[in-house]
């Protein structure tokens, strides 16, 4: 039997809510990259975490809390954790939505999660 044409399917392990993406992700990333960076989310590959946060996210599964993972873009370029090249995708703590971004995105996502409007929406694009 040919692995390949047979993967393994693994069950998501949490809901994700509305799934978006930022406009600097959109640009830094194609989009089946980000599809299987999510893919890895939803199954508890946490990508290039430490070892706290990744212990982290495992509690916040059953006892509620963000859920956070992040991911090389570019295999080929260096990499650090919170520059350039590094896809982060965050699970908010009540499941209502999943976003994929980059680091330096981060803050305005936090702001934007903690004061929703309208224009914030507008502003981010889902991920079909």
């Amino acid at each position: 039997m040919n692995m390949l044409s047979h993967p393994c399917r693994v069950q998501p392990r949490f809901e994700l809510g509305r799934i978006l993406t930022t406009p600097g992700a959109l640009e830094a990333c194609p989009a089946i990259h980000m599809q299987r960076c999510l893919a890895r989310h939803v199954t508890g590959d946490w990508g290039h975490i430490g070892s706290q946060d990744a212990l982290q996210n495992e509690v916040a599964i059953t006892d509620g809390g963000s859920i956070m993972s992040a991911y090389v873009i570019d295999p080929a370029k260096p990499c650090k954790a919170f520059g350039e090249n590094r896809l982060w995708i965050v699970t908010e703590a009540d499941r209502s939505e999943t976003t994929l971004l980059l680091p330096d995105e981060y803050v305005n996502h936090r702001r934007r999660a903690s004061r929703p409007t309208a224009s914030s929406t507008q502003t981010q694009g889902e991920l079909a």
